[in-house]
């Protein structure tokens, strides 16, 4: 079994840094999470049913109509300041049903959430506060993130359904779980076409749901996931209706996964593809969200097989342009090596097929994203570089100056352009740019030598060990100096800055790294870390460097793809 350790590097010239995930407290914890309202302390004029809006039996609903409601008692979950109350419909068709139109749903067209400050125990018939007011909804779920300080009770009331009868649902009620900094709401979205809408449904038929999967990997966590996929859409209806989409969900994680509709008789053409799908990830990071981008399917059916690896292609391109994008499953090589997971059609999975699916999703953000919980990393943005090509030069400042002479809406590293870090991009963020530039090359080196008193930081993430590290030491010719962390499982290695003047294009140092656990396992490792370097045109440039290593049973350590 291999074990994975990561490996972050940081540079600094007048650089500041973007938020990463980081736990509350530093630690792993080994509790069991659940949504807050599966202890079943639930009311409702409708009571018969009002069990199935808090099991996680996603297949069966509470049964309601206009002027219902269902209400929970939340006293004994704990003190949250917030809450996220996500509601799913018994109606399992396509997210949207106005992008391709259809007849509606009996899901929610129009509701309300309150709370409620009263003691526990008896429903609370006065003292109300509405919280959030929904009309006009046209999707098949929905999420609210509520202020919930000083609150035990929230209730949900049905005002209008979308097709006039009764209203059938199930509900998760979760807190903002202590996993990343600023307690983001751990909660999923996976737009996609009808391989997503079939696959990532909640109440995940088979194997179970991605939830499901990923709590029985790592218990301590329990993600909320709406599944927005349609049945025949394409990039460009993903395109057409990602804004409002997007201003109707209170997560972090955006699955943006079209492409089969696309390729299939080359309909949108390649290169079309990749501009749709490159427009709904900077909306979705403009958002603040965080974009996971997998493969479109390999098929067996020609008018799609024919095309969809030059379309791929275009999402390799996006992963090499967007360092943020996090690639999804490669369900091309998946299901190119497993065709007996596709249906008769040769196009959708079968059902074991996308319960395949559903298992590879939570394996690799487990890996991806859920097993770095608890490890403070740093993701280094280049003060300056608004376009994000890892070198600051005359184009950040046309694109700094377009923005503010309004010939653009945004641009993809806004803080970047924030030249003296005061949340604000004026004439003075453009006036230091243009001054920086005016900078010999020997004024900005000797400006990155100095920072961080001289030092070049490397962090070592050993939480993949179940053995206690005892000894760590770290050697390099120009001398490096390790201290073990081991309460969050992190060795912090600090190696002298080299200067890239007396080492050519670009200075490096190996680091020769060396871990004993309390069994006696041993680690020893070479390490080449890149410090400085130039872009291709021999113009200065500055980047974080990130390898992923990875430790094979024998001892043996591999270099992964570098970031």
């Amino acid at each position: 079994m291999k074990k994975s350790i990561a490996f972050i590097t940081a540079l600094s010239l007048l650089l500041g840094t973007a938020a990463v995930p980081v736990s509350a407290d530093g630690t792993e914890s080994a509790e069991t999470y659940v949504p807050l309202n599966r202890d079943g302390k639930v009311f409702s004029d409708n009571q018969g049913t009002a069990y199935a809006a808090c099991n996680d039996k996603y297949y069966d609903n509470w049964q309601g109509s206009a002027g219902s409601y269902l209400a929970w008692d939340l006293s004994g979950a704990g003190s949250f300041t917030q809450i996220e109350l996500v509601w799913y419909s018994g109606a399992w068709g396509n997210y949207d049903y106005t992008v391709l139109p259809e007849s509606p749903y009996a899901s929610l067209s129009a509701y309300t959430i309150e709370v409620n400050q009263a003691p526990g125990g008896d429903y609370p018939e006065s003292g109300w506060e509405k919280a959030a007011a929904v009309t006009g909804c046209t999707t098949h779920s929905g999420e609210h993130v509520i202020d919930f300080a000083g609150c035990n009770w929230v209730r949900l009331t049905v005002d209008e359904t979308q097709n006039g009868q009764a209203a059938g649902l199930n509900v998760d009620i979760h807190a903002p779980q202590p996993v990343f900094e600023d307690s983001v709401i751990d909660s999923w979205m996976f737009y996609g076409d009808s391989i997503t809408a079939c696959g990532m449904t909640t109440f995940g038929t088979g194997n179970g749901n991605f939830a499901d999967l990923l709590h029985a990997i790592e218990p301590s966590v329990y993600p909320a996931q709406q599944n927005g996929g349609i049945g025949g859409i394409r990039s460009i209806e993903g395109k057409a209706n990602i804004d409002k989409w997007l201003s109707q969900f209170a997560g972090q994680y955006v699955s943006i996964a079209y492409g089969t509709n696309d390729c299939w008789g080359d309909q949108t053409g390649a290169q079309g593809y990749y501009e749709n799908t490159v427009y709904m990830i900077e909306k979705a990071q403009a958002a603040g969200k965080t974009v996971v981008l997998p493969k479109i399917p390999f098929s067996l059916e020609p008018g799609v097989a024919n095309h969809v690896e030059k379309y791929n292609a275009m999402i390799d391109k996006i992963y090499a342009e967007n360092k943020a994008v996090i690639p999804g499953p490669d369900f091309y090589a998946f299901f190119k090596e497993h065709p007996e997971y596709l249906s008769g059609d040769g196009v959708h999975p079968s059902e074991e097929g996308y319960g395949a699916m559903r298992q590879l999703w939570a394996e690799e953000m487990y890996e991806k994203i859920y097993r770095l919980r608890g490890k403070i990393y740093s993701i280094v943005v280049m003060k300056g570089d608004c376009n994000n090509d890892y070198a600051v030069n005359l184009a950040d400042v046309v694109l700094l100056q377009k923005y503010l002479l309004r010939e653009i809406e945004d641009f993809r590293h806004p803080e970047a352009a924030d030249y003296n870090g005061d949340k604000k991009l004026n004439a003075i963020d453009l006036s230091l740019l243009k001054h920086y530039l005016l900078r010999t090359e020997d004024e900005q080196i000797n400006d990155w030598l100095k920072d961080w008193s001289g030092k070049y930081h490397v962090m070592i993430d050993f939480s993949a060990w179940t053995e206690k590290l005892t000894a760590v030491s770290a050697e390099c010719e120009t001398g490096c100096k390790a201290t073990n962390d081991s309460i969050n499982k992190l060795v912090n290695i600090e190696v002298p800055k080299l200067d890239p003047r007396e080492a050519g294009k670009g200075a490096s140092v190996t680091v020769k790294v060396s871990m004993t656990a309390e069994n006696g396992a041993k680690l020893d490792a070479d390490l080449t870390f890149h410090q400085y370097v130039y872009d291709t045109a021999g113009a200065l440039a500055a980047l974080y460097h990130a390898t992923d290593y990875t430790i094979a049973a024998d001892g043996s350590i591999s270099a992964g793809e570098s970031r």
